[in-house]
């Protein structure tokens, strides 16, 4: 048994243990490996707030298990597990509870989701990001009020509160915001001392208040951090009173201020008294005692009151207590004055503190030195000397060198050099033996900061420390921040900040620990520093930064979730690795069974998700097949490891879980068998088919193939009663390893019979009236759905019918009932009832009929309500009679004749004519009398349903008479405007139809409908009609007379007409009108007529004029002429007024009025109005011809339209040399009119229009031109003006361009960039580390790009590394007075490319090793060095036996780094010489700089010199032939000849030739050429030859004797021993050849045996075609041909030898659960041999 098959035993064992040992159900539907339905979503979530990671998933085998991991990174490998999480058994979703939001949980999450057999799920990786959108109230609210002291300098305090990003502060007063140029009060936006008070960012300051400052102040501290932009706020409340306390208005006490005042005798001073309140108090000194010469100061304006005594110089009498009482409001206080001698001995010190002034504000950018501060204080009479000493901060203060005294002016203090640590508080002390006086004075220098860096750029590892540190100066001591990507940083595990803001020049510090790849980025130091407007409206902001570019290395790592991913067949599969690595590691690149893979539309997609610290790489198979599995590579590498892969393999394994299919149903009928086939398909494939029958299992009637991976299975049915319909079940599993696949289906098993219909009745008959009900019943199975009625092909459909089904279970058959709820007419038809249901696949119908008949009750119609014709004539009268069935008898009843049917009277003929079930019955009047005239009566009945109905219908008969008309009135007033009826109506026999009725209006017929006329037609009797003419919106031309005109025809076509008169008269109200609305138009002093046109029906009469302006009623005077006009009939009058001169005061509307009266009695009177006005032609003037603007701001420009009438709106252009354009309205420009009233002439006389330009950019600059026009008169009155906007703009920095950090290389030109903005141009100074730089070394020039815009350039002609460093640009201009300077931090690195150093030529001895070293100096030091020859890179050959290229060294300690690499090059060989190619790349600003450098490389070999022989034996006269071989690279250049030991070299002779010739690269070849030997030329011949090897001579010789000849028989020996040799050497030859010629011939016979066994033994052999089985009819104990393949008789058979089998094994099928097995394969031959002994010779093989 070999190898192959005994592991195919054991692996049939072990799936028959595993088959057996271990069952496990699964669901036969269930997912076999889980799935997400719901993945974590990324969330930005309020801290404080709670929130939960929700997880979802189905499917896979037994429970599932969720695990939740979290980490910094979304890498699986750098996350830790948090907790496991059940899922909810209602929604299946685990979620991950967070109760309490903070900045930790900020992070990335993951959700893990595993099943009992280990198949593991990676959902997406999410980041949950914690906001700060609400503030913490770090603040109270006040509710009660403050009370504020006028007196004194007051805070409000708003602390703010910590949040993300920093709050900032807004006051507001009264809702108002605080306007920041009060000079009352400001917001801080920094720290600092007021008159002692500590100030903070928020606080509001206030001082120097009155009571206009009462009201609520409201701090608001609000940021900007939602997402969608908007802010969020907190506020305090401060409810303030500037008074000092009580209500508003009602103070019962006040603030009194009063002093105490200590004077040396001699001295002046003062006693003062004030009170503060609101209202005022009353204040007033009453007494001053002693009595003093004072001079009483006045009382002070609203809210205080105060009075001063001022004491003079003069008091030099003994020192007394002086009292003054003053009296506020109505308490009383006292004022004390104490005057002292000067220097009193008992005392050995006195101190007086002087009141601290306001602080002095020196800034260094404006103020020049020197810096006084004054020391006034003096001590006089008596004592010692005093001395004068200077204090800083409460200590002795030693003045540095750029400080003095000024003794001359009282010990002032100079300060000739301020700088920023000079502020603090300074003391001037005099003093003596008994007194000392302080004057203190403090001293604020305000000074621009600067910022500075150890280096601006760093590097360091992952995991190690650093510290970032920046140096800051300037003051006041600034707000120092660090920023990371524009977030703020603060201290945090990793992060440690510490600020020096106490020790001068300050620093910052940000110390990362633990470095992680995210803490790469640009570090931004800042500082902030702001002082308010103390003196006027100067105030001073400063902010500086520095920025420290630091990156973070790390090697590339290539990670994945899980090593092995089990995969499903024809499932999609999904892995992933992820890269991670500084530099950003390569693109991963996958590989299945070392072949890369590549995306393939529709068969996999690979997706790389980019990521700062490198890539998430996805490789995804649209669906899984067996040739999926295998192992899955995911590499990657960067310039870290440059000479090293990272990748990890990924073990996938594919199964195909088995799949069960069936059809789902089966149609059976009794006694006809029915097959069900059942497939199972899977990889492992499956074992066994199982069938059930309604859970029962069945075990007859099967049989089962297999092929390939599809076991089939058909089970045969033979129904012979209903109750073998039902549900069939096939089941089959497989299995992977440990986990079991199960699946079934069910086939369900119908039982069919046609469908058979019959109806009830197949007649029916139905009363009108009445309900009726036809019924069918269906039988089948399955049984019909419905009974379907049609009629007349087409559904019944109709709200009379209702059908009802019902299912009768007894007889299994459907009941449908038709009932028709009403039977009416159309229901006698033929109904089809039918049904159908699916027998068989197909569907089978049956239908039946049933005939409907209706009977009704009679019904009488007629044709007209009367008849008519002239007298004698005949008359026929109709009417129609239906019913079923028909009525027997018709009968005429005549008016006349009451109650007797007259259809017998010798009058009238009667007849009859019948159509279906409808009768015409005509009675005719033979001669028409006055006595026949009446009402004629038809009636019939007929008997339906046992009921007798009756019906009747009455016709009028006449005699023919003319038409004739009546009217109501001949004449008709109506209003103007109004509607006119106009009524009449015609009589005659027969009646008049409505298109014999016509109205005519000035020999016009009118229509009978329009929009002007309508004519109504109504019937007031039977042979009487009336009509009305209605005239809408009438008119004076619808005056006149209206003719109503009525016709009649007779029955001989004779036509009667009859016609009346209506006469319409109009009436019209009075009309006052002017020729036109439009005011009149008039220049002072003109003259002008208003004509007043009057009209109305009756005449009008009365025309009035009166002036609107003052009410007058006008007359005709100097001032205006009135005159008027009648027409004949007096209806229309025309009334002149005339203007004589116009002036503004005839201005304004005039009236012109009439009336007259209507025929109703009512008086109408009408006014009408025609206004006057005094005109202007516009004119338009700019405010200013000249109008400043500066870029970046805000600017104005006005212009004011003023005219009669109104002028329109103003309309702006920019004029420019390059064209015009139309300024409107938009988000750079707002317009707004301004109207100005007159109200002395009720109108607009004045536009004002500003054209605002909210931001000035340069392209406002030019001239625009304001426009605006009114019309006089109906001609366009226009004026324009200019004003030009005068655009500067202040000096700036291009930031979005502009770069704080500049690169450049060493050793080239390097160019220096700065973007600028300004106009005019500004002025720019370079500076270098705060020393100004020498144009010796650089040219410095400001390059325009716009009139606006420009870059100055620093070039260096070469950069060297002292080019590297700190620069400042300092750029200003002056814009409209105002000078702008600003400053730009400019940092510089200088790099140097990668430079090499190598041995241009290199010789390596041969069999040696040899070291070629690669030096690189550059700045930074190479991130690689590579090592190729002929372009191969020799760390990847795989040759380290070969070739080593050492670790590279790098040595950092001068300027330059220098890096080294050697080459290592062992058991160096021929084929190792050539060039070698050393190429460095340097890392310089995100950027490859590369370097190459050639070395060739030369193998050597010291010289090697041999000879073919070492003796010669020649006789004497004989030619003979000396050869020589040298070898050797170098090649060596001659070989040398020496004869006898002499050192004398051999050369050419007559006798004796040297022939020299090259044999290839490394080898040459001498011959020395005797001609005739002789005894002189016989003897030791030496060749010498040499070549240069590793700088030295390499030199090697051979020796040749010559000697005379010898015996001849030692020459025959020669000769025998080569015979022999040729000999041996045949016999060999001959041996091979004859045992080829054997082999052949066996070869041949064997095939010729072979080929009788086969055809004598084919006739034994019937192939099977189940499986491989194969019947053998053989004898036992023999040898014969076994066919492998029976579905192919045609291959040809083998040779086997019987052993015997075990029965259970060949006599199973194939399809079964034992294997046969592998049979061994007979060595040369294509065919497999089974060993096999048979029992008997109809035994089945497998």
């Amino acid at each position: 048994m070999s190898w192959h098959e005994l592991m195919l035993q054991v692996l049939f064992l072990l799936l028959l243990c595993i088959r057996y040992t271990r069952q496990q159900d699964v669901p036969p539907n269930a997912m076999p490996y889980p799935q997400f339905f719901l993945q974590p979503q990324k969330q930005s979530v309020k801290r404080e707030m709670t929130t939960t990671i929700d997880c979802g998933a189905y499917g896979g085998i037994g429970n599932l298990t969720y695990t939740f991991f979290k980490g910094d990174s979304p890498q699986y490998n750098m996350m830790s597990r948090l907790k496991s999480v059940e899922a909810d058994p209602d929604t299946q979703i685990s979620s991950y509870f967070i109760p309490k939001v903070s900045s930790e949980d900020a992070a990335y999450y993951q959700c893990v989701v595993s099943d009992d057999a280990g198949v593991i799920i990676y959902s997406n990786v999410i980041y949950l990001q914690v906001v700060d959108n609400y503030l913490t109230r770090g603040f109270p609210v006040l509710e009660d009020r403050l009370l504020l002291s006028t007196a004194r300098l007051h805070v409000l305090r708003c602390k703010m509160p910590a949040s993300n990003p920093p709050a900032l502060p807004r006051w507001f007063k009264d809702n108002v915001p605080i306007n920041q140029d009060d000079e009352n009060m400001f917001v801080s936006h920094g720290t600092g001392v007021i008159e002692g008070e500590n100030i903070n960012i928020g606080d509001l300051v206030m001082f120097a208040l009155n009571f206009e400052h009462d009201g609520m102040y409201t701090c608001a501290a609000y940021n900007y951090q939602l997402d969608d932009g908007s802010n969020q706020i907190d506020v305090a409340y401060y409810n303030v009173t500037i008074g000092t306390s009580g209500d508003i208005g009602e103070f019962s006490s006040q603030e009194v201020i009063v002093s105490e005042l200590k004077v040396n005798v001699g001295e002046a001073g003062y006693l003062f008294c004030g009170g503060i309140g609101n209202p005022a108090p009353t204040t007033k000194f009453l007494t001053v005692s002693p009595t003093l010469p004072g001079v009483l100061g006045p009382a002070t304006s609203k809210g205080t009151s105060s009075i001063l005594v001022t004491v003079p110089a003069s008091l030099t009498s003994t020192p007394n207590d002086y009292y003054a009482v003053c009296q506020v409001g109505n308490s009383y206080y006292t004022a004390k004055l104490v005057v002292v001698e000067p220097l009193i001995n008992s005392v050995d010190s006195v101190t007086f503190d002087d009141t601290v002034t306001a602080p002095i504000m020196y800034y260094t950018d404006r103020d020049t030195p020197p810096l006084t501060l004054s020391c006034d204080t003096t001590l006089d009479g008596g004592g010692d000397r005093p001395a004068k000493q200077w204090f800083k901060n409460g200590l002795v203060w030693n003045m540095g060198p750029y400080h003095e005294t000024d003794l001359n002016s009282g010990f002032d203090l100079i300060a000739n050099d301020v700088r920023a640590e000079d502020s603090g508080v300074y003391q001037c002390k005099a003093f003596s033996n008994v007194l000392a006086v302080y004057r203190t004075q403090v001293l604020c220098v305000v000074q621009k900061l600067s910022i500075e860096t150890v280096s601006p750029t760093l590097t360091e590892y992952e995991g190690r420390s650093k510290k970032l540190v920046c140096t800051i100066r300037g003051s006041p001591a600034p707000v120092m921040t660090w920023s990371l990507q524009n977030k703020v940083l603060e201290s945090s595990d990793n992060i440690k900040i510490t600020h020096n803001s106490l020790v001068y020049p300050y620093t910052t510090t940000v110390e990362i620990i633990n470095i992680a790849l995210s803490d790469t980025g640009q570090y931004v130091c800042g500082a902030h520093s702001s002082i308010p407007p103390y003196d006027g409206n100067y105030s001073w902001e400063d902010n500086v930064s520095a920025t420290i570019k630091f990156k973070v290395q790390a090697p590339a790592s290539v990670t994945t979730p899980n090593i092995t991913v089990l995969s499903f067949a024809g499932k999609e599969l999904v892995i992933q690795c992820t890269t991670y690595g500084e530099p950003k590691p390569s693109v991963p690149q996958w590989a299945h069974q070392d072949i890369v893979l590549s995306s393939i539309e529709g068969v996999r997609e690979i997706t790389n998700q980019e990521y700062s610290q490198g890539f998430v790489s996805t490789l995804k198979l649209f669906s899984v097949s067996l040739g999926s599995q295998g192992n899955y590579t995911c590499s990657s590498w960067n310039y870290v490891n440059v000479n090293e892969t990272s990748s990890v393999k990924i073990s996938v394994p594919v199964i195909s879980p088995i799949s069960v299919s069936a059809p789902t149903s089966v149609e059976i009928e009794r006694n006809v068998e029915e097959k069900i086939t059942c497939v199972a398909t899977g990889h492992p494939p499956a074992k066994l088919v199982s069938w059930f029958f309604n859970d029962e299992a069945v075990t007859e009637n099967i049989n089962t193939t297999l092929s390939e991976q599809e076991l089939t299975s058909v089970l045969t049915v033979t129904p012979l009663t209903l109750g073998d319909a039902g549900s069939y079940r096939c089941e089959s599993s497989n299995n992977y390893k440990d986990n079991f696949y199960n699946d079934s289906t069910t086939v369900s098993a119908v039982y069919v019979e046609p469908v058979e219909i019959a109806a009830s009745l197949q007649e029916m008959t139905g009363v009108y009236g009445k309900s009726l009900t036809l019924s069918c019943t269906a039988t089948g199975y399955p049984l019909p759905d419905e009974i379907v009625w049609e009629s007349r092909g087409y559904l019944v459909q109709d709200t009379n019918i209702d059908i009802i089904s019902s299912l009768d279970l007894t007889t299994n058959s459907l009941l449908s009932q038709l009932v028709i709820k009403e039977v009416v007419y159309s229901n006698e038809r033929t109904y089809n009832c039918s049904a159908s249901n699916f027998f068989k696949s197909e569907r089978r119908s049956d239908f039946d009929t049933v005939d409907v008949t209706v009977e009704y009750p009679v019904k009488v119609r007629t044709y007209s309500k009367y008849a008519y014709n002239n007298k004698g004539k005949a008359v026929d009268v109709t009417c129609e009679i239906e019913g079923k069935p028909p009525p027997a008898k018709i009968n005429w009843y005549f008016s006349g004749y009451p109650g007797q049917d007259i259809t017998q009277s010798q009058y009238y003929s009667f007849n009859i004519v019948q159509r279906n079930n409808i009768m015409n019955a005509t009675l005719r009047i033979n001669e028409l009398s006055p006595a026949l005239i009446g009402d004629y009566n038809c009636s019939a009945s007929n008997l339906v349903d046992g009921i007798r109905y009756r019906d009747s219908r009455v016709v009028n008969v006449e005699i023919v008479r003319r038409v004739i008309v009546g009217v109501l009135t001949g004449i008709k007033s109506v209003p103007k405007g109004t509607e006119a009826n106009l009524t009449c109506s015609g009589e005659g026999v027969p009646p008049p139809s409505p298109q014999d009725i016509k109205w005519v209006f000035q020999e016009e017929e009118l229509p009978s409908y329009s929009l002007k006329y309508l004519m109504e037609i109504s019937e007031e009797r039977i042979y009487k009609i009336n009509s009305v003419l209605r005239i809408s919106d009438v008119q004076l031309e619808d005056e006149g007379m209206y003719t109503c005109r009525f016709s009649n025809i007779d029955k001989t076509n004779s036509s009667y007409m009859d016609e009346k008169t209506i006469q319409l008269i109009v009436q019209v109200p009075v009309e006052v009108s002017f020729n036109s609305t439009d005011p009149i138009e008039l220049y002072e002093g003109l003259s002008t007529t208003l004509t007043c046109n009057i009209f109305g029906k009756p005449a009008p009469y009365m025309v009035t004029w009166i002036r609107s302006r003052t009410g007058e009623e006008l007359e005709s005077n100097s001032i205006f002429d009135i005159s008027s006009t009648n027409t004949s009939n007096g209806e229309m009058i025309t009334s002149l007024l005339t203007v004589k001169a116009m002036s503004l005061d005839l201005e304004g509307s005039y009236e012109c009025s009439s009336e007259n009266m209507l025929s109703s009695g009512r008086v109408v009177r009408t006014p009408a109005y025609k206004k006057i006005l005094r005109v202007q032609d516009v004119t338009v003037v700019p405010n200013s011809i000249a109008v400043p603007g500066i870029v970046m701001s805000l600017s104005r420009l006005v212009c004011s339209a003023t005219g009669v009438p109104t002028p329109g709106p103003v309309t702006w252009k920019y004029i420019s040399r390059k064209g015009n354009r139309d300024v409107v309205e938009s988000d750079q420009y707002t317009i707004t009119q301004e109207k100005f009233f007159d109200d002395s002439r009720s109108l607009y006389t004045k536009i004002e229009s500003t054209l605002t330009i909210k931001t000035v950019r340069w392209a406002d600059k030019g001239s625009y031109e304001c426009t605006s026009m009114n019309i006089v008169n109906g001609e366009e009155k226009t004026s324009s003006a200019l004003t030009t906007l005068n655009v500067g703009y202040p000096v700036s920095i291009n930031s979005d361009t502009a770069e704080t950090l500049q690169t450049l290389l060493g050793n080239q030109v390097g160019t220096l960039s700065v973007p600028l903005y300004g106009y005019p141009p500004p002025t720019i100074i370079w500076s270098k580390d705060n020393d100004p730089l020498s144009s010796d070394s650089f040219t410095n020039k400001y390059i325009p790009v716009e009139e606006y815009s420009g870059v100055t350039q620093l070039t260096y002609s070469t950069v060297t590394l002292a080019t590297g460093g700190n620069y400042t640009i300092t750029a200003n201009n002056t814009v409209h007075n105002i000078t702008r300077s600003v400053t730009f931090k400019l940092t510089v690195e200088v790099y140097f490319t990668p430079s090499i150093t190598v041995d241009t030529t290199r010789e390596v001895p041969v069999m040696s090793t040899g070291k070629i070293p690669c030096t690189v100096t550059s700045l930074p030091a190479a991130s690689h060095v590579v090592w190729y020859y002929n372009g191969t890179d020799l760390e990847k050959v795989g040759s380290p036996n070969k070739y080593t290229v050492e670790e590279m060294v790098v040595d950092v300690g001068g300027d330059m780094a220098v890096s080294t690499r050697n080459l290592v090059i062992k058991q160096a060989g021929m084929e190792d010489q050539g060039r070698y190619t050393c190429k460095a790349a340097v890392f310089i600003t995100d950027r490859l700089y590369y370097a190459t450098a050639n070395v060739d490389v030369t193998v050597v070999s010291a010289v090697v010199v041999s000879s073919n022989t070492v003796n010669v034996e020649a006789s004497v006269g004989v030619e003979v032939n000396l050869t020589c071989n040298a070898h050797g690279w170098p090649q060596p250049k001659q070989i040398m000849w020496y004869h006898n030991d002499s050192n004398t070299v051999v050369t050419s002779s007559p006798n004796r030739q040297i022939i020299d010739e090259v044999i290839s690269y490394k080898q040459i070849r001498s011959v020395i050429w005797i001609k005739q030997m002789s005894p002189d030329l016989m003897g030791k011949y030496e060749c010498r030859g040499s070549n240069i090897v590793l700088g030295s001579m390499k030199t090697d010789k051979a020796i040749i004797s010559v000697f005379k000849e010898r015996m001849e028989e030692v020459g025959n020996a020669i000769t025998s021993k080569e015979t022999l040799i040729i000999g041996v050497l045949a016999a060999i030859i001959l041996v091979v050849i004859l045992g080829v010629l054997l082999l052949l011939v066996f070869r041949h016979r064997k095939k010729k045996r072979d080929k009788e066994e086969y055809e004598k033994l084919k006739r034994d052999v019937i192939p099977q075609t189940i499986g491989a089985d194969t019947t053998l009819k053989a004898d036992k104990e023999r040898v014969g041909l076994i066919q492998l393949d029976p579905g192919h008789p045609d291959k040809p058979y083998t040779e086997v030898e019987y052993v015997e089998l075990d029965p259970r094994v060949y006599k199973s099928d194939y399809l079964g659960k034992k294997f046969q097995p592998m049979p061994r394969k007979k060595r040369g031959s294509d065919y497999a041999v089974i060993d096999t002994k048979l029992e008997d010779s109809n035994d089945r093989l497998i």
